[in-house]
């Protein structure tokens, strides 16, 4: 079941924590009682917000928790969240508010995920990594530039980085996900 952000943020006081708490619980209890296998805190820009959301789904879940954050690239080439957090920072304190699956999601494409995996992977070296892309950012039309193939082609690159888990966010299609699968497949076999 996925949680994704409020768009409202407590930095500035447009939102309580209490109130996100209450929103999140709310959410996080209505996905288990519809029988979730899992809660999925995921496009999350500020840390504050995702630690709320991440407490909330272990609070009433007794499944397991995953949070991604979505990062950008600065001019220097270091990633952080619009609200200025590191991936490693993130991981961190997703961790520490009791995710059991910490990663990345949304974002300008696969490719700048490895350095993102990478990053994380170095903050929690033996918690499973998510990464789920874009599949590119869209045109004015609303189409997608990342085909399966031109996806995949980083998949390898990302397993490397420490990506345990590899899936898709906007823009990508039952093609993509299936290519993924089949790359994935053939890395966990050896070949």
């Amino acid at each position: 079941g996925s949680v994704g952000p409020t768009g409202r943020l407590l930095v500035v006081g447009e939102v309580t924590e209490a109130a996100l708490a209450e929103a999140f619980g709310e959410q996080a209890a209505a996905l288990v009682a519809g029988g979730v296998d899992a809660i999925l805190v995921e496009t999350m820009i500020d840390v504050e917000e995702a630690r709320v959301a991440v407490r909330a789904a272990r609070a009433c879940a007794q499944v397991p928790v995953a949070c991604t954050f979505t990062f950008e690239r600065s001019a220097a080439g270091a990633y952080h969240t619009i609200m200025g957090v590191a991936p490693a920072a993130a991981a961190r304190a997703a961790l520490e508010a009791g995710a059991d699956i910490v990663g990345t999601n949304c974002g300008r494409g696969v490719a700048d995920m490895v350095a993102i995996v990478r990053t994380m992977r170095a903050a929690a070296p033996d918690v499973p990594i998510l990464v789920q892309a874009n599949a590119g950012l869209p045109d004015a039309a609303g189409v997608y530039p990342e085909t399966p193939e031109s996806m995949v082609a980083h998949v390898p690159a990302l397993v490397r980085a420490g990506a345990g888990i590899v899936g898709g966010c906007c823009g990508t299609t039952p093609a993509h996900i299936r290519a993924i699968r089949r790359v994935v497949d053939r890395i966990r076999e050896g070949r």
